[in-house]
C-alpha cells in the first residue's frame, strides 16, 4: 500500500503472478499479471489488471483484452520496450480497468483473458486464480 498524501491518493499493489520458467527454458508471453486499486479523494476506488507480455516477431500493440467469457476490455498500454539484437523482442505493459462487481463475480472461477492488438494479433491467453481475487478484495477494503 502506497500513500500520497498531497494528491490524496491510496494505491494498492497486490503480488505478482509469474509465468516465467526457470532452467533456460523459454517463457511463455504473458510472463507477470497482478492486480492494483486505486481510490481517489471523494472517488470510488478504482481496479487495474496490470499485465506485462514479452514476445518476439512483429509489434502487436496491444490495445483491447477479451475474457473466455466474451466481454471486451480497453487494455491501456503503459510502457513499451523494444530489444533487437538478431531478432527483436518486445514488452509491452499494460492496464485493464476491471469494475468491481466483475472481480466479485470471478471469485470462485478467476479470470481468464487474452490480449488482441488492431491487426488481429493475439496474446497466449492467461489466468488470474479466484483465490488471488478473493484475497485482494479483501486486503484492499480492510
Amino acid at each position: 500500500m502506497e500513500r500520497d498524501d498531497f494528491k490524496g491518493t491510496m494505491f494498492y499493489n497486490g503480488p505478482t503472478v509469474s509465468n516465467k520458467f526457470e532452467h533456460g527454458i523459454d517463457a511463455p508471453e504473458i510472463e507477470e499479471i497482478s492486480l492494483s486499486a486505486r481510490m481517489e479523494k471523494d472517488q470510488p476506488m478504482r481496479f487495474f489488471l496490470n499485465v506485462i507480455d514479452y514476445y518476439e516477431g512483429d509489434w502487436r500493440g496491444y490495445d483491447q483484452a477479451f475474457d473466455a467469457e466474451g466481454n471486451k476490455f480497453h487494455a491501456l498500454a503503459v510502457r513499451h520496450k523494444v530489444n533487437c539484437h538478431f531478432f527483436c523482442g518486445f514488452d509491452e505493459v499494460l492496464q485493464i480497468e476491471l469494475d468491481p462487481s466483475y472481480l466479485k463475480k470471478h471469485i470462485q472461477s478467476g479470470v481468464a483473458m487474452r490480449l488482441y492488438g488492431p491487426a488481429h494479433s493475439a496474446s497466449a491467453p492467461f489466468n488470474l486464480p479466484g483465490a488471488y481475487i478473493q484475497g485482494f478484495l479483501k486486503g484492499s477494503y480492510d
